[in-house]
């Protein structure tokens, strides 16, 4: 572990380097200071061996010495204390940073890129691998003392014992050899863990959300285990297991090390005539085993902290996209027209699976367009395209004749969508027309149910119609141009169904808001001003409603 090269390091020089450099001059401090305690102690040691019989009636250890020792003893204990202090200050701020940037570049990409990573690894990334580079921070804050402590103990033995020292050092440098050898080899091996824990947690994801089809069907259950949980269960624990027998021979090396070492000390010392100082020697060597075992132990969390900080910062990296910028919150348009527009959704090789398009279609505003389909015809993959949450591969979208950048044009839509997902908190909303709010809920018969407790709902502990009225108020607060409803009655019963329809689509009209609602509804049809009806990915059909015959694509 060359500290220079260390990734951890470069990133802290990068980024932190001010905080970085105040907390290891203060670390390396307080490791010195410690050193010039146990040198304290050494030279007592020496003083008491060589001193006679006679002249151990007399105090060896003069009150000037002592109390220089106890305040050398304090400053070190003090160091320490805001070394660690400054040090975890520092990790979490690594930490937090590390997590605002990810989740600000995932924020700015697309949905496709989003889906192409894959929700199981982004949580690994953004809760296991902030763990493990928090360990990974904390072994290299000891390793630093440790070091520095180490190193300046071998000098110090130099002085002291000088034959010793260079056997320690020799002995030292073999293990260190050795030990950086094995590292290397560890690498790797932590690499394919990783990617075995993100397959494990993803088949953990799919037990959770799930257990009701699984709970269904006891054959089902049966399948899953043996085809996804136990296969992805059993590579993690191999991979785990060669892990650890690896990480185990750094253990037989760091034995291997200490016995050699003082082995040779004790029995070889003798016959060469450096045995004077053996009982310090041998004292000093076997207090700093604790520390070479430290540091032994810190060379791999290092590793493993430097491999997690690689895997989220290419996690950031593969949604670096120009941030979206807003050149103005649209408040009203008059036309938008989808002009050839094609998606392609691809298959991990690569390979188109579907396509959507060709698209195009005009939209006005003031209207009330109803999208029909059957399953996998294209009709979210649609509304996805239109709301800027896909890109399209080919074609344009044109807003009043211009092509504007995605932010702006998604400042016109609120949606719903079916795999929507219920904030507490009415996130951007300020200030709350909360007498709206109350109407709204009351009048979709939630007012019983939540209430607002500030700028969030009370609760979002209802069942799936009941939190897709909710999502509704929260849209309708927004007061965009445009809302998408994406079979947002699929859910309800017979009197919202109606009362959606019937009452509120009408009311929406009336305000001049253009509403975009996919449906399977045929007999509220009527309720439209147009019908567009999808199949594998193309429209096939454009119709006003009322007209005898529509425009057939």
């Amino acid at each position: 572990m060359f500290l220079p090269q260390n990734r951890l390091v470069r990133y802290m020089a990068s980024h932190h380097s001010r905080e970085a450099i105040q907390m290891g001059f203060i670390a390396i401090t307080g490791a010195l200071t410690q050193l010039g305690c146990l040198l304290i102690l050494v030279a007592m040691a020496q003083d008491l061996i060589r001193s006679d019989a006679a002249q151990r009636d007399e105090p060896i250890v003069g009150l000037g010495l002592l109390l220089f020792f106890c305040l050398l003893l304090a400053i070190a204990a003090g160091l320490k204390m805001l070394s660690l202090a400054m040090w975890a200050r520092l990790s979490e701020e690594i930490s937090n940073t590390l997590i605002r940037n990810t989740i600000t570049q995932i924020s700015n990409a697309s949905l496709t890129q989003l889906e192409t990573t894959g929700a199981s690894t982004i949580t690994s990334r953004l809760t296991m691998d902030v763990k493990t580079l928090g360990a990974g921070l904390w072994s290299l804050l000891a390793a630093i003392q440790t070091m520095t402590f180490l190193v300046g103990t071998l000098v110090a033995l130099l002085y002291f014992a000088f034959e010793e020292a260079l056997i320690i050092s020799l002995f030292t440098l073999i293990k260190a050899f050795l030990l950086t050898s094995l590292n290397k080899k560890l690498t790797p091996t932590s690499e394919v863990v990783s990617r075995a824990d993100d397959l494990f947690q993803s088949r953990l994801h799919d037990v959770v959300t799930g257990f009701r089809d699984l709970a269904m069907d006891p054959l089902k259950v049966k399948s899953f285990v043996n085809r996804d949980l136990a296969p992805a269960s059993t590579f993690y624990r191999r991979t785990r297991s060669i892990y650890s027998q690896k990480l185990s021979l750094q253990t037989i090396v760091f034995w291997i090390y200490i016995y050699g070492t003082i082995g040779f000390i004790i029995f070889i010392g003798p016959e060469i005539g450096i045995s004077e100082n053996v009982i310090i020697i041998s004292g000093i060597y076997f207090y700093l085993i604790d520390r070479v075992e430290l540091l032994t132990a810190q060379i791999p969390l290092i590793g493993l902290g430097e491999g997690a900080l690689e895997r989220i910062q290419t996690l950031s990296e593969s949604f670096s996209v120009p941030k979206r910028q807003v050149d103005e919150n649209l408040t009203h348009f008059h036309q938008i027209k989808l002009q050839g527009v094609h998606h392609h959704y691809r298959d991990q090789d690569g390979q188109i699976a579907f396509t959507l398009g060709p698209v195009d279609l005009t939209l006005e505003s003031g209207k009330i367009y109803l999208i029909q389909g059957g399953n996998g015809s294209g009709k979210s993959s649609l509304m996805k395209v239109l709301t800027g949450l896909y890109v399209p591969d080919e074609g344009q979208i044109l807003v009043d004749g211009q092509v504007l950048p995605i932010a702006s044009r998604q400042s016109l839509f609120s949606a719903v969508f079916t795999d929507f997902w219920l904030f507490q908190a009415l996130h951007g909303l300020h200030p709350l027309n909360t007498e709206t709010i109350q109407a709204r809920l009351q009048e979709l018969s939630m007012d019983h149910k939540v209430h607002l407790n500030g700028n969030a709902f009370s609760t979002t502990d209802l069942s799936t119609g009941q939190r897709k009225r909710l999502a509704l108020v929260a849209a309708l607060e927004e007061q965009r141009p445009i809302i998408v409803l994406d079979e947002w009655t699929a859910d309800q019963d017979p009197h919202f169904r109606s009362f959606f329809f019937r009452t509120l689509l009408p009311r929406l009209r009336e305000q001049g808001m253009t509403v975009i609602a996919v449906t399977h509804d045929d007999q509220y049809f009527d309720c439209g001003d147009w019908l567009i009806r999808l199949e594998t990915g193309q429209i096939v059909e454009i119709k006003a409603i009322g007209q005898s015959k529509g425009d057939s694509l």
